[in-house]
């Protein structure tokens, strides 16, 4: 399932309709490993119930229902003509009210569990740790064979293009300004068979190199040169 059938079935769940299990589940499965429809989703919910209790919250004033029934036509023609008056300018205030919240959201609560861990390596550590450390935060890799596990610095999940991606650091000891980055891209999340830049100069004094191993692709950027990583 692509991002815009996704989007498509979560606008249907937004409007209260039913969608059938193969459809429910690989929606689920989508949102499990899309970060940008995930957060789309999340987002519309989080509308969807603040609108709800904002509407619930507005008090009604005293003797309302008896001047609406008092003021009904009693007509069958005007009586239809009065309940779509009256449900064409309902519909225009909740536009407005979506709209404004589109346009001044609430504030995001801090969610703590989002909260990328970083894990500095005092002593080297062995690429089975750092594939066990990331299959227990569940973005499973493989830690890239062409690099020096003993230059590793740290590992922690990273992002890169707004998805969540295991995120390597390795530092020449030779010389501590010369550091790598080293984002770890699966199949899964992104194409990795597109063609990349190789040693791509970006802002600064950094640049840009990639190189793929199995199902993953893995791209650096660094300070310095890679060849004390290898």
């Amino acid at each position: 399932m692509d991002c815009n059938h996704a989007r498509l079935l979560l606008t249907f769940a937004r409007d209260h309709a039913d969608l059938d299990q193969s459809e429910a589940e690989g929606l689920e499965e989508h949102l499990s490993q899309c970060a940008e429809c995930q957060a789309l989703s999340a987002s519309e919910q989080h509308v969807d119930a603040a609108l709800g209790k904002a509407m619930n919250a507005v008090p009604t004033p005293p003797g309302l229902k008896e001047r609406i029934l008092a003021k009904l036509p009693r007509s069958r023609t005007s009586w239809r003509r009065w309940i779509a008056t009256t449900a064409a300018a309902a519909a225009v205030v909740l536009l407005a009210i979506t709209i404004s919240w589109h346009v001044w959201p609430p504030k995001a609560e801090p969610d703590f569990e989002q909260v990328s861990l970083v894990v500095t390596t005092h002593e080297p550590q062995t690429p089975e740790v750092v594939e066990a450390w990331f299959e227990e935060n569940r973005l499973p890799m493989a830690f890239p064979q062409r690099l020096n596990a003993r230059r590793l610095s740290s590992y922690s999940i990273g992002e890169f293009q707004g998805r969540r991606v295991p995120r390597l650091e390795f530092v020449d000891r030779s010389d501590s300004s010369n550091v790598a980055h080293v984002f770890v891209l699966s199949e899964r999340q992104f194409n990795v068979k597109a063609e990349v830049p190789s040693a791509l100069k970006m802002m600064g004094a950094r640049s840009l190199d990639s190189f793929k191993e199995g199902p993953y692709l893995y791209v650096v950027i660094y300070t310095g040169s890679l060849e004390p990583f290898f």
